[in-house]
């Protein structure tokens, strides 16, 4: 892998290329599914197999959001398969105009949602 920020494990050992963390060995929260109702497992499975495309962000912005993803929240404890693409989740976010539900209508100065991003106030 590229990204280089944590690369010993606390107990020892390179964290490199794992299939998956070994935070708990084993364990799979796919495999989980068939107990989950139907509403719920569409929705995990369309955000695990469905990585959506980049529509909000110019290609120049997706790539400074991406470089500070990856360093205030680097995945290196994983393999490249099993990243979180968390560029894409903002993204796809933003696109739709669908944020975080919180209001500001006591701040009437704040900017909101895309208008903040674009401030650099997201």
């Amino acid at each position: 892998m590229n990204r280089k920020s944590f690369p010993f494990r606390s107990t020892g050992g390179d964290l490199w290329n794992l299939d998956q963390p070994d935070y708990y060995a084993g364990y799979s929260t796919m495999a989980q599914k068939k107990s989950w109702d139907h509403a719920t497992r569409d929705v995990v499975s369309r955000r695990v197999e469905q990585t959506p495309p980049i529509r909000f962000f110019s290609p120049e912005e997706a790539a400074v959001v991406d470089a500070a993803i990856d360093r205030l929240m680097p995945q290196d404890d994983r393999s490249e398969a099993r990243t979180i693409p968390i560029l894409s989740v903002i993204d796809e976010r933003l696109y739709k105009n669908a944020l975080n539900g919180f209001r500001y209508e006591n701040i009437a100065s704040r900017p909101r949602g895309i208008q903040a991003w674009h401030q650099g106030d997201g």
